[in-house]
């Protein structure tokens, strides 16, 4: 039922005119208030129509402070009532109600106020009823995708019923499901607000507005618990619609999200319980194969570790195990350890979800069979802290993401070796990352070619030759020397990163030469 302004006055048995305000009658009404006081508000809280007799007020007085102040608090009607202290409205109330936009209601006399406040009563009363009838149909549609379909059923069923598209994210951020699929492209509208929610530590709401709509960001769990995030977008327009529509959603699904970790967190506990013994070592080749099953114990498998914070795990590990319904995921150490077949690995893919977008570092090793599975996971866990430690994010021990061997020993040195290599050249220097330096390592990182390298610094060639020679006298050996250079460019990637990559982006640019002696 219609709880508006227009269908009080509407009601012919209350005997109500409209004397100012025919065009602002859709306004819903919360409540009926009467007052003779001559300042009212400090009991009014808006949305309501007031009663007065107007016996407060003597003849010829001037209402304007009056209704200005009701205005101002919010009251969206002001009833005069006629025949106890007056026959007509007073001409005055009816020009402040004009100046200040007050609609003004004349009440006729047989009607008592009582009978006004009981028609909004009934009135708000229908108005609630239909709501939480509306509200508890789509409660009840909501359960029921959620239950035919996983959270993935009731974001599809929120998008086609109460919004125009919805997603849900995980909780570091990671877009789980988005319906209709092109929808996706949106959530780049509120990435922003996204990242901050997520740095700041807070799993507040928010509503933005982006090329002309709006879109709700609601947090689901608790502040102990936060099981991800709700994104909608063209929710109803009506603010007391649009917020319930969005709460309800986000109810139903946190608890669908409650129940689904609940039940992967037994899961998690059995595969744990089961991969991995005491002293955080893999069971046995033939146990392993068992549990594992055809075709992930067959073939060459592939073994991932993650470094993850302790109180990330669990969420990273929703992430992982929605990367593909055919990978085993453990705990290891105070890590996340991956098994699959290698058919299955995308190790791209791996980058894009758990890099990119969540900050991770990554070790993969893929092993000739089920029986070396435990070398490959020690090696996959060295490679994750040197992906780590040479911000690589992602480590393929003999893949195509990035150099293994070079960043593994880079890993492993806390900068003293690299230190104590390059001791003797920044002595020469007077400095870090002095002139010396530089040549050093633009030579080696150009391949030893003279013309890029010179170009790169800045010099002469005469000048490079004259210090590339000065070098080997500090180093004691000639920089043609194999071993001289891996030592001398694994120290550089170790203590000079920056220059070290400004070298090889130069070097992708230029034609392969050899090393030669200057």
């Amino acid at each position: 039922m219609d709880s508006t302004l227009r269908s009080i006055v509407g009601n012919g048995s209350l005997g109500i005119r409209v004397l100012v305000g025919e065009d602002r009658l859709d306004i819903d009404v919360s409540w009926v208030a009467t007052s003779e006081h001559e300042d009212p508000t400090r009991y009014l809280n808006g949305g309501e129509i007031l009663l007065t007799t107007g016996m407060q007020f003597p003849a010829g007085r001037d209402f304007g402070g009056y209704v200005e102040r009701l205005a101002k608090v919010g009251v969206v009607a002001l009833g005069f009532g006629l025949g106890p202290v007056h026959d007509a409205v007073p001409g005055e109330l009816v020009a402040a109600a004009q100046r200040w936009g007050m609609v003004l209601l004349e009440i006729a006399s047989p009607t008592p106020f009582i009978a006004i406040t009981k028609a909004v009563a009934d009135v708000i009363a229908e108005r609630t009823h239909t709501v939480e009838a509306r509200d508890n149909r789509l409660r009840e549609t909501l359960t029921r995708a959620a239950l035919r379909g996983g959270a993935e059923g009731l974001i599809d069923v929120l998008a086609k019923q109460g919004a125009s598209w919805a997603a849900l994210l995980s909780p570091v951020g990671v877009v789980r499901t988005v319906a209709p699929r092109r929808a996706v492209q949106r959530l780049d509208d509120v990435q922003d607000v996204l990242a901050r929610t997520r740095e700041a530590g807070a799993f507040g709401s928010a509503s933005v507005i982006a090329n002309g709509e709006r879109i709700e960001i609601l947090p689901l769990g608790g502040r102990s618990r936060h099981l991800g995030t709700l994104v909608a977008g063209g929710l109803p327009e009506l603010p007391g619609q649009r917020d319930r529509l969005g709460s309800i959603a986000a109810d139903v699904l946190g608890f669908e999200l409650e129940l689904e970790t609940t039940r992967k967190l037994a899961e998690r506990r059995r595969i744990d319980s089961l991969v991995m013994i005491m002293d955080n070592r893999l069971l046995p080749a033939d146990q392993l194969t068992v549990l594992l099953g055809d075709p992930l114990a067959s073939g060459r498998i592939a073994v991932a570790v993650i470094h993850v914070p302790k109180e990330e795990i669990d969420a990273v590990r929703g992430d992982v195990e929605a990367y593909r319904s055919n990978v085993l995921v453990a705990r290891y150490k105070s890590r996340l350890a991956m098994f699959m077949n290698e058919r299955h690995l995308d190790a791209g893919a791996i980058e894009r979800t758990l890099v990119n977008a969540s900050r991770h570092a990554v070790g993969i090793v893929v092993a000739s069979g089920i029986e070396h599975a435990e070398r490959a996971l020690k090696q996959a866990d060295r490679a994750a802290t040197a992906a780590a430690a040479t911000d690589m994010g992602v480590l393929e021990v003999g893949g195509r993401i990035g150099p293994t061997y070079s960043a593994m020993l880079v890993a492993a040195d806390e900068g003293d070796i690299a230190a104590s290599i390059f001791a003797p050249i920044e002595v020469a220097d007077g400095r870090r990352a002095g002139d010396l330096c530089r040549t050093v390592i633009a030579w080696l990182g150009l391949n030893g070619q003279v013309e890029p390298t010179a170009e790169l610094l800045g010099v002469h060639r005469h000048t490079l030759r004259a210090r590339i020679r000065r070098l080997e006298r500090l180093l004691g050996k000639p920089l043609s020397d194999p071993t001289l250079r891996a030592e001398v460019w694994f120290a550089a990637l170790q203590r000079y990163p920056q220059l070290s990559e400004q070298a090889m982006d130069r070097m992708r640019n230029c034609p392969f030469g050899s090393v030669r002696a200057v």
